[in-house]
């Protein structure tokens, strides 16, 4: 089977370097595959990392957004089996062998060498996710396969920052709308499971790379909020309703706080009882509630003002 992997990166200089070393370092044919490296406009020293590498470099001289740069890579790929790659990740040295082992598309990778108590972020964002996904998350503690169709699209953990699958079905996926605030991962893969489903498979190992300072952990988390908003808060997404509830209940208690304060009074009290039950629903122990407690209301308050600016600006 022959390859090729698509790297599609902006402002990567952090983990640029480690993730092109797995790549190029892989125990694969060099002749049954390449690497191509999508700059898309970086602004740091990206471009020249890269060029130390043997990949074939496309560079775009602006930021255009992952959906242009992974269009761009596909269309310009030597082969129709393709390996998208996040610029954060470190793959496994056999990470190309297995998927050929597998020789199943479109398949994603499913075990992502977390560690939860990295930082304490990581630890929230962990707990955050084995809630939502439940029981499907963390993927080792239920199965080596996990199958995704249309029936449990919504509750499955999913994404393509390690994506196997063949040109044809990738490009037909691609939505119409391509700016850089659409959730372009999540937009895709529904497209895809409409024909075939997907297979996340633990046998497919890769190290992601954490943002861990928290100016660019709270970016990271700002832009998720936009894209969001793009596809879950959309006339036909699944928390519109919600989003929509929540909206006038917040237009009223700023309302008639103006009358009466004690409903603002209230309000706040209400917010904080319910950080204290979130943070013990999610919690495993006690230095996940304090962790939960401490930075739940910096991650909530930031993704939420993400989910207002992509309503707001991009609706």
């Amino acid at each position: 089977m022959k390859i090729s992997v698509i790297v599609p990166v902006y402002n990567g200089q952090e983990t640029i370097a480690r993730c092109l070393e797995a790549l190029a370092g892989q125990d694969y044919l060099p002749g049954d595959f390449d690497v191509v490296v999508v700059n898309d406009g970086s602004e740091d020293d990206t471009l020249k990392i890269a060029e130390r590498y043997p990949v074939r470099l496309i560079n775009l001289e602006k930021n255009q957004g992952r959906i242009i740069a992974r269009e761009r890579g596909a269309k310009e790929a030597c082969y129709d089996n393709l390996l998208f790659v996040d610029s954060r990740v470190v793959v496994a040295r056999d990470i190309l062998a297995r998927i050929a082992r597998i020789n199943y598309q479109p398949l994603m990778a499913g075990e992502l060498g977390e560690d939860k108590y990295r930082s304490p972020f990581d630890t929230l964002f962990y707990l955050i996710r084995k809630k939502i996904y439940a029981p499907y998350y963390p993927q080792h503690d239920w199965g080596r396969e996990l199958w995704i169709d249309q029936d449990n699209f919504g509750r499955a953990p999913k994404g393509m920052t390690c994506f196997f699958c063949t040109r044809n079905l990738f490009l037909q996926s691609i939505p119409q709308v391509r700016g850089k605030t659409v959730n372009d991962d999540t937009r895709i893969l529904h497209a895809m499971v409409k024909h075939k489903r997907l297979l996340r498979h633990t046998d497919l190992r890769i190290a992601y790379l954490q943002r861990t300072e928290w100016r660019s952990v709270l970016g990271h988390i700002f832009e998720r909020g936009v894209r969001f908003a793009d596809y879950y808060l959309d006339k036909k997404g699944k928390y519109y309703q919600l989003w929509r509830v929540g909206l006038v209940l917040f237009i009223a208690i700023l309302s008639f706080s103006y009358y009466l304060p004690f409903i603002l009074l209230y309000s706040l009290l209400g917010l904080c009882l319910g950080l204290l039950w979130w943070s013990l629903i999610l919690s495993e122990n006690l230095k996940d509630f304090v962790t939960a407690l401490s930075y739940f209301p910096l991650v909530g308050l930031t993704f939420l003002s993400g989910i207002i600016k992509g309503k707001l600006f991009h609706s």
